[in-house]
């Protein structure tokens, strides 16, 4: 399959009338489904990758509820099921099971990297062609495509983790990426240092350092750029008065909230939503 012509499908990806290529993609390939529109899909345990192809869904988890927008992956092992929503009449999401591609048995049985990351865009363009094949063949290929480029995400993270051997380096990023699912499905939520280094079982002093070293900045920048980054989407999208976006966000005050806004973006919440509502 050539990576322009998968390109050109992604930019013509429709945001009506897919419900027959959903049908055949589902069909094609026995570990993958796909939940389109408002529908909710239920999800057994066990090691699953989800990727928004298009609009936003929400992913409920045992601990949290995450938000995937369009080419945004999560990277999830479960011991309950879970349950994946669009929430737009233009959602389209792929949720696929490693262990039943090729090549990702080996993934799964090595360390699943649970985790958040983002797809490369000839990636999406593979998941957009996969919609329009008929090709059981095509269809194989291009769940492995997406597997493997969602691993490659982790892969990249593995030299700056400590540890003697691979899969000791894998260990510690699990922990650490167990870390960014808990920050994404607690935007809402006030989050301590020490929250954050109880779910990964290290000290406060050391999680801070070698969270620093792997990800390049805090936990807690980074739990702060997260919460900003919802802010805008609810300043762009939704009514919430401005306040009620401070505390959905995790900030402890609106003062707090307005102070941190105007920092990263230079204006205000109520002159940003002005310029941005609805864009």
């Amino acid at each position: 399959m050539e990576s322009a012509s998968a390109t050109e499908l992604t930019d013509r990806i429709e945001p009506h009338g897919r419900t027959a290529d959903l049908r055949r993609a589902s069909e094609l390939h026995p570990g993958c489904e796909a939940v389109e529109g408002f529908r909710t899909l239920r999800l057994a345990p066990g090691p699953m990758l989800v990727v928004c192809l298009w609009g936003r869904v929400q992913l409920a988890v045992d601990d949290g509820s995450l938000e995937l927008s369009r080419g945004q992956f999560a990277a999830i092992d479960t011991r309950v099921p879970a349950s994946v929503r669009g929430d737009s009449p233009t959602a389209l999401a792929l949720v696929l099971r490693p262990d039943r591609v090729r090549h990702g048995a080996a993934w799964v049985s090595d360390v699943f990297p649970i985790g958040m990351g983002r797809l490369p865009r000839p990636a999406l363009g593979v998941a957009a062609a996969w919609l329009r094949t008929r090709s059981p063949e095509d269809a194989d290929a291009c769940c492995e495509r997406i597997v493997l480029d969602a691993r490659h995400r982790f892969c990249a993270l593995l030299p700056r983790c400590p540890g003697s051997s691979l899969r000791q380096r894998a260990r510690v990023l699990a922990r650490f990426e167990q870390v960014q699912l808990f920050i994404a499905g607690h935007l809402d939520n006030v989050v301590r240092v020490e929250d954050l280094a109880r779910v990964c079982s290290y000290s406060p002093s050391y999680f801070v350092r070698t969270f620093h070293f792997v990800y390049g900045q805090p936990p807690m920048a980074m739990l702060s750029k997260r919460r900003l980054n919802r802010a805008v989407v609810l300043l762009r999208r939704s009514e919430l008065a401005v306040a009620e976006i401070a505390n959905a966000c995790g900030f402890e005050s609106p003062c707090s909230f307005s102070r941190a806004f105007s920092r990263r973006k230079g204006i205000s919440p109520g002159q940003f939503r002005r310029l941005h509502r609805h864009s």
